[in-house]
């Protein structure tokens, strides 16, 4: 019997672990080399949900990060730099909804200055 919970106890501990590595976590490793007077900001690309999406919709033809950094530009928000990184092929949303994931990550570098961040947060960013 005491064989049998520790067979069980195994396969939850393999369960449980496979769950957890499932979720890759880009945004945790920096992107830019930072100054200490700079600061490094993430967010997660939507379906269709993203402030900029309008923007987007009448430029069709033009990139993410072009189309980002208008929309920053017109709010007043500068930044350093700026990158786009899509979606590996297994990291692949399936859902459809304007709220969820596509996969893709923005990243901004920008001063390390408390209106800056409050703007990026405000419309999304994270530290």
């Amino acid at each position: 019997m005491k064989f049998c919970y520790f067979k069980f106890g195994i396969v939850y501990v393999f369960i449980i672990l496979s769950f957890l590595s499932c979720e890759k976590n880009t945004e945790e490793f920096g992107f830019f080399d930072l100054s200490s007077d700079e600061v490094e900001m993430y967010y997660k690309e939507t379906q269709c949900s993203d402030p900029w999406y309008d923007l987007a919709i009448s430029h069709e033809d033009r990139s993410e990060e072009t189309i980002l950094k208008d929309y920053l530009r017109l709010n007043n928000i500068n930044i350093i730099d700026l990158a786009y990184v899509k979606a590996q092929q297994d990291e692949v949303i399936t859902c459809t909804a304007c709220t969820c994931y596509t996969g893709a990550v923005f990243y901004v570098k920008a001063k390390d200055d408390r209106e800056t961040i409050s703007k990026l947060k405000k419309i999304g960013f994270k530290l």
